[in-house]
């Protein structure tokens, strides 16, 4: 009975866990640095006025700095809102709008547990082969075979042992190709200058 127990509970976490990777998979898109700022303003200022001299061209990137670091984005509520000493300017969001993927989880749960449990009272049939197919579930938990914790233990290992060797294979991979594409660069740098 404590197997049972602890293997539905189990499932129900990896259950929630695969739906709410949604959750976390969302982008923060209302976050914008001054330094991005400051670089994009650098980099037009600078595109514009190539042709004039080192004084002006640091005349035009303090005046973009400074209008960079003065403005900040209007809140939902109408108020300016600057967080953090680094500058960084965010618009305030409500707690439905920053957790809006756990709410869309949490609905769709309930919408399919409402389904089956109306569906369970209106239709008989339905009714008997839901409780048909948790009888044979049922049968089938029974014949399942637990490892022992000796077994538990080496097949832990072993998938352990798997994945440090096969991490250590793919970061030399990558260190391989970074500096093959390093030295292939530096080739055709050497080859063909511009």
């Amino acid at each position: 009975m404590k197997n049972k127990i602890l293997a539905i509970l189990v499932t129900v976490v990896l259950l929630m866990s695969v739906l709410t990777i949604g959750v976390f998979a969302e982008e923060n898109t209302g976050v914008e640095s001054t330094a991005e700022t400051v670089d994009t303003a650098e980099t037009v200022e600078t595109a514009e006025t190539a042709e004039e001299t080192t004084e002006a061209t640091t005349e035009a990137t303090t005046e973009a700095t400074t209008e960079a670091t003065t403005e900040a984005p209007v809140t939902t509520t109408g108020e300016t809102d600057t967080t953090g000493t680094t500058g960084t300017t965010e618009t305030e969001k409500t707690w439905f709008e920053k957790n809006s993927g756990l709410v869309i989880v949490l609905a769709v749960v309930v919408g399919i547990v409402v389904v089956v449990s109306v569906i369970l009272l209106v239709s008989p049939k339905f009714r008997e082969k839901f409780f048909k197919f948790w009888k044979d579930y049922n049968a089938e938990f029974k014949k399942l075979v637990w490892p022992t914790k000796q077994q538990l233990i080496r097949n832990s290992a072993v998938v352990l042992v798997t994945i440090i060797v096969m991490s250590a294979i793919l970061a030399l991979l990558d260190l391989g190709f970074q500096k093959g594409t390093e030295a292939v660069r530096e080739f055709v740098k050497i080859i063909w200058p511009m």
